[in-house]
């Protein structure tokens, strides 16, 4: 494990003079773009990279056909989930040298793809606890336009929402605001750190300023760029907004995480995680923070109860031990796999009938535990288990896993990886040299990203 040493907190851009006619968010320059270099930046302009940054962020969030997708339409925010998953895929699979040290883009193209799964189960568990939409009650809009909505007006009692109940303990309401706030919280961070990691890849391919270790002018131009965003994209999300979180200062994670970043500390970058939980996700899904969400979209967020019931559930369905073959029943996950189930590691038994029996540690599944904590709504609880799973992802991308002793074999038993790709069972016999992890990760992430 790379060390990790406190840093001083830096501000991650300075308030500039506000002059006659200035803009009224409190973070502009007061200049036009692309009139002033920041002082010691670069001998070239970094601004040049900054529209080429947002044309690429801004394109993925239009996917949908529009600025804005409806939350009611399934199709339309899933295809723009699949998009937001493929960019960080692209994202990861262009970086090469010490640019490939941003381990969050390649994390979090399973981690979308894997939203993306769990709206499919969503809109499914809905279609089964509701009715099918009548005009003015619709919630959902499946793929094959099929409307759906709550059926509490026509059954005081209905079987199979029960049933979720008694099992989940939660229902169609928590399950719709369930769907609507992970839809809502995936193009969040997308448009906050999609937008950081699109910079960090154009300016190094720009500068090599992490080749060079020139640490203080890559900030000065990463202050500029936010600058820059604030000042001309306020009304593209809510996250540019002037109590956004796009460049928070906020507990000084992004600043320590970038800077570590610039230095090649990549354990010491992970406090990009804690940007990520408590500055994007805690106000924008977990807990609406009514400053920064517009009441437009509050309204249809449900409530915090509500949705933190949703994602306890998750974890509080357990069968078996948390890596089988069900994603239902098996808790929060993170799974490093292009499909809804990954390669899972452990046991064929040959004879006398052909059983596979997945367990222990896993390479490409990360289960979350009570050794974190029970509310998972809770930054303090989630975000060390998402620091976990940034490095399990490189201990498997750096071909480091621990794989249990493979030697012993019997005509009874043997070692696999399995996993279901779309009905057909693919398996890798691991017995006489483990696999090649890294290409398997990379495999994945180029289906992820696709074309």
């Amino acid at each position: 494990m790379i060390g990790w040493k406190q840093r001083k907190a830096v501000p991650l851009w300075q308030q500039a003079e506000t002059g006659s006619g200035g803009a009224a968010n409190p973070f502009s320059s007061n200049a036009p773009v692309g009139s002033v270099v920041a002082a010691g930046c670069h001998e070239c302009v970094c601004d040049e990279i900054f529209a080429r940054v947002m044309e690429r962020v801004l394109a993925v969030r239009d996917t949908c056909g529009g600025t804005v997708c409806s939350l009611g339409d399934f199709a339309a925010f899933r295809r723009r989930n699949l998009a937001i998953s493929a960019d960080y895929a692209r994202i990861y699979l262009t970086l090469d040298g010490e640019a490939k040290r941003l381990k969050f883009a390649g994390g979090a193209a399973f981690g979308s793809t894997h939203i993306g799964y769990a709206m499919d189960l969503a809109v499914e568990t809905l279609r089964m606890m509701g009715n099918p939409g009548r005009p003015g009650e619709i919630d959902v809009t499946t793929p094959d336009g099929r409307g759906i909505s709550s059926d509490a007006d026509r059954l005081p009692l209905d079987p199979m929402e029960a049933g979720a109940r008694l099992l989940t303990g939660v229902g169609y309401e928590d399950t719709l605001t369930g769907l609507r706030r992970l839809t809502y919280g995936n193009l969040a961070i997308y448009m906050d750190l999609g937008a950081v990691l699109w910079f960090c890849l154009l300016h190094e391919q720009r500068f090599g300023f992490f080749r060079d270790g020139r640490v203080d002018e890559f900030l000065e131009c990463f202050d500029r760029f936010v600058l820059y965003v604030r000042d001309n994209h306020a009304s593209d999300h809510p996250v540019y907004g002037p109590d956004g979180s796009f460049g928070s200062t906020e507990g000084g994670y992004l600043r320590r995480g970038l800077e570590a970043l610039a230095q090649g500390d990549v354990e010491g970058s992970l406090e990009i995680v804690d940007h990520e939980q408590r500055n994007i996700l805690q106000p924008y899904m977990y807990r609406l923070d009514r400053n920064r969400v517009p009441s437009s979209d509050v309204a249809q967020l449900g409530t915090d109860g509500e949705f933190s019931d949703f994602m306890n559930a998750l974890e509080r369905v357990q069968i078996g031990n948390g890596i089988g073959s069900d994603p239902r029943f098996h808790g929060i996950r993170a799974i490093l796999s292009a499909y809804p189930e990954p390669y899972l590691l452990g046991e064929e038994q040959i004879t006398p009938v052909r059983q596979f029996f997945a367990h222990g540690d896993q390479p490409f599944v990360f289960p979350f535990t009570d050794d974190y904590g029970s509310d998972f709504t809770e930054p303090d609880v989630r975000t060390p288990w998402f620091k976990d799973v940034v490095r399990h992802f490189v201990t498997v991308e750096n071909n480091a896993f621990p794989w249990p002793d493979m030697r012993q074999r019997s005509p009874y038993r043997r070692y696999l990886l399995q996993r279901d790709e779309v009905g057909a069972f693919d398996s890798i016999d691991p017995t006489m040299i483990p696999p090649d992890t890294r290409a398997i990760l990379y495999a994945d992430l180029a289906r992820i990203r696709g074309g």
